[in-house]
């Protein structure tokens, strides 16, 4: 082969650990290079859905949240289940399509779509006045980075 260098198998073995390392590092490094290889999977359009429900619930945060950059159609059980498991990830959750209520409270105003602030008003129980104000709330850059939950207490009750 003309381009060994780009050779996958090459880029493999050249990141493998060294057997000179202490026993240790070698193991540190090891497990790094496990869990980006789970990353790079995380990456990878159209996964299986058995996959993604695999990658979820992955220890690592990192690979978690390189799924949730990407896929946006996820179910909403299987959030809410992550959810359960990793609180923390409930920012980076709430840009998921069928993000769940934990979720959506923690979504910037901007970038909430009309399903999103329906299923928030929804999810909340938000009576038809607020309802109604909260919808005709333009998006401008003071009130865009505000979250839904943030955003709903500027209205007076």
């Amino acid at each position: 082969m003309e381009n060994d260098e780009l050779n996958p198998v090459k880029v493999f073995m050249c990141e493998v650990p060294s057997d000179s390392l202490p026993a240790d590092m070698h193991q540190e490094m090891a497990v790094s290079l496990v869990w980006e290889d789970r990353a790079r999977v995380a990456l990878q359009v159209n996964l299986a859905p058995d996959v993604i429900a695999l990658l979820v619930h992955d220890s690592e945060a990192t690979v978690r949240h390189m799924l949730y950059n990407l896929h946006r159609n996820i179910p909403s059980d299987l959030l809410e289940a992550v959810l359960d498991q990793h609180p923390e990830d409930a920012p980076k959750i709430a840009f998921q399509i069928n993000a769940p209520l934990t979720a959506l409270r923690l979504k910037p105003f901007n970038f909430a779509s009309p399903n999103d602030i329906d299923r928030y008003l929804t999810g909340t129980g938000a009576d038809t006045d607020r309802a109604r104000v909260f919808r005709s709330i333009p998006k401008t850059s003071d009130n865009g980075s505000l979250t839904l939950d943030a955003l709903m207490q500027t209205i007076s009750r």
